[in-house]
């Protein structure tokens, strides 16, 4: 989905025709799972609705992401990121609503409980949750893994992240000794992004941000992590075969989606019109009134 805010539209025998073909080609080789209980559009190039789970499945075990456990010491999956991405084609823009992993919900067969506990059902659960208590149809599902932030950043060359006071987070493993603007790429975007023990340095001293703030700052820092990386993609992929094959590599091998997600729609949000008509990206996340307050590590 992503990279569909990065490809432009080719003409009859455009620049673009050729790089817009590898990656229809590429996103066609994504995981399909069945999911039951999607709404479905009303018609082709109407609005629709994504549920994005980033999963905290903890599989890959080496390298970045094994500072967040293994599969032998963290069993089951979470949904790590709740995120709503609202799409509307004809105006190539997206609007991102995230939902608190620790949101308190009735969850059938669980009473009430964290949502991202229902993923650990599978994503029939999650999605009927979504539908049934928050009220908001979900056209279509997708869950990425901890891999695609790493290969992704990494591909596009970082994304420079303003930091107001030097930052650090001993489980995820985030260290900025400095504070300005500072390119996070691989292990540091994935540990920047996951962070929730983040401490700021202030005053001579390191300070913690309290829960629910915590979660909260957490959803903000990913918003602003994902709308910076979009925008470098859309300066960076088009005309960047490396940059582009590394950012459908990174989408391809982490990405799983609905059945009826196919390769040609995830490329409609990035065909309403050319860069100059986008109107962007926004993000908004729930309060935080039914937050559980206790504090929650990686």
């Amino acid at each position: 989905m992503l990279i569909g805010a990065n490809v432009p539209r080719p003409g009859p025998a455009g620049p673009g025709a050729s790089a817009f073909g590898y990656v229809q080609w590429r996103l066609g080789q994504v995981n399909h799972i069945q999911v039951s209980g999607l709404g479905r559009s009303a018609k082709p190039g109407a609005p629709l609705t994504i549920l994005a789970v980033g999963s905290d499945t903890r599989t890959l075990g080496k390298g970045t992401s094994s500072v967040f456990g293994s599969s032998q010491s963290v069993t089951g999956q979470r949904s790590d990121t709740i995120m709503l991405v609202r799409v509307v084609p004809a105006t190539s823009s997206l609007a991102i609503l995230s939902v608190p992993r620790d949101l308190l919900l009735p969850i059938a067969g669980m009473g009430t409980t964290r949502i991202n506990a229902a993923f650990d059902s599978g994503p029939d659960l999650l999605v009927s949750t979504v539908q049934q208590d928050l009220g908001i149809t979900v056209n279509h599902f997708m869950v990425v893994n901890f891999y695609t932030f790493t290969q992704i950043a990494d591909a596009i060359g970082g994304v420079y992240q303003y930091f107001p006071t030097p930052a650090r987070d001993a489980y995820s493993d985030l260290s900025v000794p400095r504070a300005g603007c500072v390119l996070l790429k691989g292990g540091q975007a994935l540990a920047f992004v996951r962070s929730r023990e983040y401490q700021y340095y202030l005053n001579g001293s390191w300070q913690y941000q309290l829960v629910p703030e915590s979660d909260l700052a957490r959803i903000q820092r990913q918003q602003d992590f994902i709308k910076l990386a979009v925008k470098k993609a859309e300066q960076v992929a088009p005309t960047n075969p490396i940059a582009l094959n590394g950012v459908v590599a990174g989408i391809t091998s982490s990405l799983t989606v609905d059945d009826s997600f196919s390769a040609s729609l995830m490329l409609k949000p990035g065909q309403g019109g050319p860069p100059r008509q986008r109107r962007g990206h926004t993000g908004v996340d729930l309060p935080d009134g039914q937050l559980d307050g206790r504090t929650r590590r990686p």
